[in-house]
Order: structure tokens, then sequence, then C-alpha cells
């Protein structure tokens, strides 16, 4: 099974919540590597490692109080 590190932008622009499309930004042989990943780019300044309810561990880029980029783990079901 494959998994991919998901970037996912919200950025709200007078008033309105805009989410911009998902985009893969890596790919890893198992769930592991991806979390390791992750793992690494939390420590980078500015990001956050946190439990999403939805996504589970994800790292989170706070940019003001409305816009954020969440980045998280997910399974590639099309190669089961």
């Amino acid at each position: 099974m494959m998994y991919y590190i998901i970037m996912a932008a919200m950025i709200t622009v007078s008033g309105v919540a805009t989410p911009i499309q998902p985009a893969i930004m890596a790919s890893y042989v198992s769930l592991d590597r991806c979390l390791d990943e992750l793992v690494l780019v939390s420590k980078l300044k500015g990001y956050k490692r946190v439990v999403h309810p939805m996504f589970g561990n994800s790292v989170v880029k706070q940019f003001n109080k409305d816009s954020l980029t969440l980045f998280f783990c997910a399974k590639d079901k099309r190669s089961i």
C-alpha cells in the first residue's frame, strides 16, 4: 500500500472561507514512514504537530487567524 502526504489549505477572504484543492506532496511505502516525515515537517519554524479529529496525526501552519495549511497522511485506496 502507498501512503501520501496531502496538503490542504483554507483561506478566508472578506469573511468567506475558501478551501484550496488538496495536493499530494510526497508518497511513502508505509504509514510509519509518512508519519516520520510529518514529524520532520513539524520541526520547521511555524509548523505545529497536532492530532486532528478527522485526519489524525497532522501538521498545521497558521498564517493568521483566518488562513492555515494542513498536512496529513492518507492511504491510496487504489492500490488495495
